[in-house]
């Protein structure tokens, strides 16, 4: 939809080579006004329906990534030096932008849909805690927000993380924490939406 959030690769170049050079310097300020790979002015981007919206947060690092909110992030440098000192990485160098008209929890909801479908079922907090954690975030999404669920959502993320026996789970309680402060507001008084679908990372060319 046009709310879903627009990926934007900061740090490769024109073959799709990854080049961490390129991001140096940049902010997602001057990402997302590279009007030769994604047009727009400042502050807005051009969404799958076309037309400028505005932007209300980015995710920083792709789905293993943080959301931040637009205001924070706009004159972020990606640098990783930077973004460490921070709490934050540019991980696998996606930037993706939110609209404003997007909807922070079914976006989450998504993501974590498709985090959690994609575990290897070799132990039990990426199998079983990713989706639990990926059911609660959708049951918000799709039925409007409750306090279990929020509280669930809170407590899970915390025990899940460091517990995997790979990283799977904590790059994806990474994204759910920062979701949880980001949209704390929306979480806690989501209105009831349509089904989230998992989001399918989408190639850029």
């Amino acid at each position: 939809s046009g709310g879903a959030a627009s990926p934007i690769v900061a740090d490769r170049r024109c073959d799709g080579r990854r080049d961490p050079r390129l991001a140096a310097g940049r902010t997602c300020r001057t990402v997302a006004n590279d009007r030769d790979r994604f047009g727009g002015g400042a502050g807005c981007t051009r969404g799958s329906l076309g037309g400028a919206r505005p932007t209300r947060a980015i995710l920083l690092g792709g789905y293993f990534g943080a959301w931040v909110g637009a205001g924070q992030a706009w004159n972020l440098p990606l640098d990783p030096v930077a973004l460490r000192a921070r709490g934050l990485t540019l991980g696998c160098g996606v930037v993706g932008f939110l609209h404003e008209a997007g909807c922070g929890v079914c976006e989450t909801a998504r993501i974590m849909g498709y985090l959690a479908s994609e575990s290897s079922a070799q132990c039990g907090p990426c199998f079983f805690g990713l989706r639990a954690l990926a059911d609660a975030t959708a049951r918000i999404s799709e039925r409007g927000s409750n306090e279990e669920d929020l509280a669930r959502l809170n407590r899970w993320s915390q025990e899940v993380a460091g517990r995997g026996a790979c990283r799977h789970p904590d790059g994806a309680v990474m994204l759910l924490r920062s979701a949880l402060a980001v949209f704390a507001q929306e979480f806690s008084n989501h209105a009831p939406h349509r089904r989230a679908e998992p989001s399918q990372p989408r190639r850029i060319a």
